[in-house]
């Protein structure tokens, strides 16, 4: 009886890891879509914000996610796209709590922003960073 007690719990955990990475994925090429969606020509912060918000309704659904924010910055050069997210875990399993960040070089009529033309390819989007946070 315990043991299958045991092996119930180690089936939750680990669905509730793959579900979180899931979530984790989509959130990222949430900032992806965002950061690429307003580095293009004629791209706006609320193209970012928009295509964002766009993926993860597509994606990401139900009650797994209790809070997402995404900040998208411009600094003239490359824009840069932040989620903050919050995942609701399954007992026994925490909650997590995570960011990730993509940046995407501007695209001014064709041609990248600036004179870093050598050394940042166009639309170049990537995680910079990812942190995961349990409580």
């Amino acid at each position: 009886m315990w043991v299958m007690a045991v092996t119930l719990v180690i089936v939750v955990v680990f669905t509730n890891l793959l579900l979180h990475r899931y979530a984790q994925a989509v959130i990222r090429q949430a900032t992806d879509e965002g950061a690429r969606a307003w580095a293009l020509a004629g791209g706006t912060q609320a193209d970012c914000h928009a295509e964002a918000n766009s993926v993860i309704s597509d994606l990401l659904g139900g009650s797994m996610v209790r809070s997402i924010t995404f900040e998208c910055l411009d600094n003239g050069i490359t824009v840069t796209a932040t989620a903050t997210a919050q995942l609701v875990g399954m007992p026994p399993a925490p909650d997590s709590q995570f960011v990730t960040t993509s940046v995407a070089t501007k695209e001014i009529d064709g041609a990248i922003a600036g004179s870093l033309a050598l050394a940042l390819p166009p639309i170049r989007q990537r995680p910079v960073r990812t942190w995961l946070h349990c409580r």
